[in-house]
């Protein structure tokens, strides 16, 4: 639905009705919040993205050159990746399931070698989905003394920079408070003049946020403002008799401070929440939020893939 509103141009469409029949205007108040939208793909755990991050370039490859690929083939590729990862029983064992992931990571190091060699036709290695398996493979194992084992938690990648799907590279794992999603998070702008109706003026749909800071440093937050980050250790907070109501993360306490300055105006604005009179202006607040959730679902609604926009 959202990509078709915005590849269509329904949107620029609308806003020029509304400005020749005097239902917009230049110069108008606007309000804008977000929430989540599902990934058109299926939510796959680790064992199961790595499978079908091997399948889906073989496949490809088995389109785009059927001859080369038949003499590169190693055994047991035809026979494991030729159905989709949900139609075998996976093991449930924890032992198994990593022993079959790193027999999975040894196939993906195959089909690379074969399409990076110096006799593979240089074109292989532009499929997407080529490319995907590279990226993946970085992000999910490491070799250390010719030996590949599955990364750690720890050792992956932060949630910003993380695939999750083979057959769709943008998506990403999000979370807002006590929701977690895997997809996209969609912006909505909306009018709040009293004495107009209230219409969308711009959508932006957009990877969710990650979880994971850089070390202590100065940096900016999402709306470019510069912050200062700070990191606890875990050895302290782990420790800490009060770590429950600091954080529920499996990691230590992570904060972001702004400069003195702005921090002192935050408290001062935060202070003024607690009147009548803010109480009320908040109030409008309230229908771009309904936006995303009313009459559509937005957050139930699923989005494949982002596209550049026009």
């Amino acid at each position: 639905m959202l990509s078709e509103f915005r590849d269509r141009r329904l949107l620029d469409t609308l806003l020029e009705r509304a400005v020749t029949a005097g239902l917009l205007r230049a110069g108008g108040r606007q309000r804008t919040d977000s929430t989540h939208v599902l990934m058109a793909m299926r939510t796959m755990n680790r064992l199961e993205q790595v499978h079908e991050t091997v399948r889906a370039p073989l496949n490809a490859l088995a389109a785009a050159a059927p001859d080369w690929l038949l003499a590169q083939a190693e055994p047991g590729w035809f026979e494991r990746y030729e159905a989709r990862v949900e139609d075998y029983r996976l093991p449930t064992n924890t032992a198994e399931r990593i022993l079959l992931g790193h027999e999975i990571g040894a196939g993906g190091n195959g089909v690379l070698r074969a399409v990076y060699s110096q006799d593979a036709p240089g074109w292989l290695r532009d499929i997407p989905a080529v490319q995907t398996l590279r990226h993946v493979w970085i992000q999910q194992y490491v070799t250390i003394d010719d030996q590949l084992r599955w990364r750690t938690p720890d050792e992956q990648p932060p949630g910003t920079t993380r695939q999750i799907s083979p057959y769709d590279g943008d998506a990403r794992a999000g979370t807002g408070r006590d929701s977690h999603w895997n997809g996209y998070k969609v912006h909505l702008t909306e009018t709040c003049d009293t004495d107009a109706p209230h219409l969308i003026t711009h959508v932006i749909t957009a990877p969710p946020p990650g979880s994971d800071y850089e070390a202590t440093g100065n940096e900016t937050d999402q709306g470019g403002t510069p912050v200062v980050r700070v990191r606890f250790s875990m050895r302290d907070c782990k420790a800490c008799p009060s770590r429950d109501l600091c954080t529920r993360g499996a990691k230590g306490r992570r904060i972001a401070r702004r400069p003195q300055e702005e921090h002192e105006a935050l408290q001062r604005a935060r202070q003024r929440q607690s009147t009548d009179e803010w109480q009320q202006r908040y109030a409008h607040r309230a229908g771009v939020e309904g936006t995303g959730t009313r009459p559509a679902p937005t957050r139930t609604s699923h989005f494949a893939a982002l596209r550049p926009a026009a």
